[in-house]
């Protein structure tokens, strides 16, 4: 944990617990969640925790069963407990769980994703927007949070050649935007995009 003004070191923890971890989410109650792509594990631990209270995957071993993940990238949260993982190099998939680690859907597996790096979701949409790394594009999908028999219908594509690879998306619900980082020619790019007409601003 790092202060916001000067970025000193207040806290911290995970030593000997970790690989190589890629990712981290805050939820809205400060969970903290972690992607570990080396363990092929995701972890949430609660406010203040050091110790996970989940652990998602088999440690050391890819796979792509309910049990398994392959170098995970990401999470979501929903704010009924719900979480998205974005599963990831090379299952190419997002996994959706019910708040107590029940698997209850994939999305995107018909969709040829390659390397689902991130993910971000907007929740009053029930939208699941996917970076599709490898591919330059972002694949929007439905959440299905009012709807499971809804969730992972494909909703839109987004390519744009300013782009590049897409590394990270986050969404901003106070603009509407979707804030995204990529590569192109080598140099590292952040864009926004209006999520009402999905022009790059």
């Amino acid at each position: 944990t790092l202060t916001n003004s000067t970025g000193t070191k207040i806290s911290a923890f995970g030593a000997n617990l970790f690989f190589l971890p890629h990712g981290l989410t805050v939820d809205h109650e400060d969970n903290i969640w972690t992607t570990d792509v080396g363990l092929h594990q995701v972890m949430k631990f609660p406010p203040g925790a050091t110790k996970p209270s989940m652990v998602l995957g088999t440690r050391l071993v890819p796979g792509s069963d309910k049990s398994h993940f392959c170098k995970p990238t990401d999470v979501e949260v929903a704010s009924n407990g719900d979480f998205f993982v974005a599963d990831g190099y090379c299952n190419s998939r997002v996994v959706k769980f019910a708040k107590n680690g029940t698997v209850l859907s994939y999305i995107g597996e018909t969709s040829q994703l390659k390397v689902v790096h991130s993910i971000a979701l907007v929740e009053q949409l029930d939208r699941l927007y996917v970076a599709d790394r490898e591919n330059r594009r972002i694949l929007c999908f439905r959440a299905g949070l009012k709807n499971e028999d809804e969730a992972g219908e494909f909703v839109s594509s987004f390519a744009n050649r300013r782009l590049g690879r897409i590394f990270a998306l986050k969404y901003d619900p106070n603009m509407n935007v979707l804030y995204v980082v990529s590569q192109l020619l080598g140099r590292g790019l952040g864009s926004t995009i209006d999520l009402l007409n999905g022009e790059v601003i």
